[in-house]
């Protein structure tokens, strides 16, 4: 719907604890939609009862304005 754009805006960096796996206990992290979206190369995402996703141009911005 958005063209392959998303973006990240938080006022703390829970995103990057979801991200890395750490936020569900040990879950592996999946890293790939986030590296593709920086360098803006194809996407493609399988889900289990969905259809497939196909980004062309995966693009992505983070702000997060973390405090101490």
């Amino acid at each position: 719907a958005n063209n392959g754009a998303a973006a990240v805006i938080a006022a703390e960096g829970g995103f990057l604890q979801s991200a890395t796996g750490k936020l569900y206990g040990n879950a592996e992290s999946n890293l790939e939609a986030l590296l593709r979206g920086y360098s803006g190369e194809p996407l493609r995402v399988d889900r289990m009862g969905r259809p497939s996703l196909f980004v062309h141009r995966a693009t992505l911005s983070i702000c997060l304005a973390v405090q101490p």
